[in-house]
């Protein structure tokens, strides 16, 4: 797991949060500095369009749009930027 805050004294309890939980869990963690946010995720489905499930569509649609669309969105709201960053 890559943890990353631009201001870890704003996000304190956060940050104690998540060492918390990478403890307990015998999780590796590794903090880093973050300035870019690269998704280069991607998942297909290979084969007949009419044998996808509503379920498989929705997974392909999950990491393939929403989930790079929430991480951008998440990391805009908690830059500590003064300006705007996206």
């Amino acid at each position: 797991m890559y943890a990353s805050m631009r201001d870890a004294g704003r996000n304190t309890a956060p940050a104690a949060a998540i060492r918390a939980y990478a403890r307990d869990t015998g999780t590796a963690l590794h903090v880093v500095e973050l300035d870019v946010v690269i998704n280069n995720a991607g998942h297909l489905y290979v084969g007949y369009v009419e044998a996808f499930t509503d379920d498989d569509i929705t997974h392909l649609i999950d990491v393939n749009a929403s989930a790079p669309t929430e991480s951008t969105a998440r990391y805009c709201r908690t830059s500590a930027s003064a300006e705007p960053v996206c």
